[in-house]
């Protein structure tokens, strides 16, 4: 039996060592720098950093979030919150096994205490998984969004939760996700305006990471759902690819390259040396300098036979809502203009007839319509064909 005295003074301090050793200790050099970033920004600068200590190198007068995909940084954490950028956790999970509540809130826990023994100022939700709509896992993702904010802003005040969303909320890679709704529940939409190819399953065709076009028209679509632009991060591509050229025509060879080529054969450099430079096969090149020599232009001309009468054509765009946009052509078509044509005026039609999702896209059997390169650029474009 310990003596009386000696009994209150271990209840007593009993309690002291389980807070101090509950508590994780703060590993930067000024213990204030442990206290999460609560300031609200009017822009936002966010930075995925996959590990490493590029960070450095980071622009930080700039920077206001920075999510950590890589190993734990005691010294990122450190170092952005004296600069007061916020970083957070990444975070991901296999969505079947959040349709069950009790999984869900467990996993939410778990975050929300990685973040606060880390000193983290929030969560990016990283989820990028197929979701057919209307399925559990179509409304777990959704709760698991709201449930998460609430939790992180409830045990962390000020923290931030952003989720991310592919370039446009029309099902990318069959991702269908309730957009309104998640956009509603978390802090920030952070859309993934890169990689816009997406999954690749036949021939790759050299195209853009980002395609200027493209990307506007994706942000165009998550503000026709009366997303708060206020919540939308716009993704950039800090990277290319590179990519081999197995076969190129010159009917399919944009024609912008095709006014370089003139260009560069006028500065004085040879067919192999433009080929080289643009990555266009030597015969294709000298195919398109005689062209240009022989007729003064770039543009592709008839081959050679019976003389054709060229009248006026015109394009046009009809739904049940009423007819698109009205194009005239007053030259031969031929598949890349046609690509062309649809490029900068199909989705834009589209918008004007405030056509919903679910759309179709129909055209006749011509060669145009059936080429390899147009049935690739509407697929890529993920446009519902009939």
């Amino acid at each position: 039996m310990l003596p009386d005295t000696l009994t209150s003074r271990c209840l007593l301090f009993l309690p002291s060592i389980i807070a101090v050793c509950g508590a994780a200790a703060c590993p930067c050099e000024e213990p204030e720098l442990c206290q999460q970033i609560r300031a609200q920004r009017d822009f936002e600068v966010f930075v995925f950093d996959v590990g490493g200590k590029t960070w450095k190198s980071y622009n930080w007068s700039m920077v206001t979030t920075v999510a950590t995909f890589g190993k734990y940084d005691t010294d990122l954490m450190c170092y952005a919150h004296s600069k007061g950028a916020r970083v957070v956790l990444k975070g991901d999970v296999h969505l079947p096994y959040i349709v069950d509540p009790n999984n869900r809130t467990a996993w939410i826990t778990g975050k929300v205490d990685l973040a606060k023994s880390q000193f983290m100022d929030g969560i990016n939700i990283d989820i990028e998984q197929a979701v057919e709509e209307g399925s559990p896992e179509y409304h777990a993702l959704t709760d698991l969004v709201k449930e998460t904010t609430d939790a992180f802003h409830s045990a962390i005040p000020g923290s931030q939760v952003s989720f991310d969303v592919a370039w446009s909320p029309n099902c990318i890679d069959k991702r269908c996700y309730d957009y309104v709704r998640i956009a509603e529940s978390c802090d920030l939409l952070f859309v993934m305006s890169y990689d816009e190819q997406s999954q690749i399953t036949g021939d790759c065709i050299a195209t853009a990471n980002a395609p200027l076009s493209q990307t506007l028209n994706g942000y165009d679509q998550f503000l026709s759902l009366n997303i708060d632009p206020k919540k939308l991060v716009m993704g950039v591509p800090w990277y290319g690819y590179d990519y081999p050229c197995l076969n190129f025509s010159q009917e399919e060879l944009a024609k912008d390259t095709r006014n370089k080529i003139a260009d560069l054969h006028q500065a004085g450099k040879t067919e192999s040396a433009i080929g080289k430079q643009l990555g266009v096969k030597k015969s294709t090149v000298g195919a398109i300098i005689r062209n240009w020599k022989t007729y003064k232009t770039t543009d592709n001309l008839p081959r050679a036979g019976a003389p054709r009468k060229i009248s006026p054509r015109e394009v046009n765009i009809i739904t049940r809502t009423g007819p698109g946009r009205l194009i005239c052509v007053k030259e031969r078509m031929n598949g890349a203009m046609y690509r062309d044509i649809l490029s900068e005026n199909l989705l834009p039609s589209a918008r004007a007839l405030k056509m919903k999702r679910g759309w179709v896209f129909q055209h006749d059997n011509d060669p145009k319509h059936t080429a390899r390169p147009t049935k690739e650029w509407l697929r890529k474009k993920h446009f519902e064909v009939l």
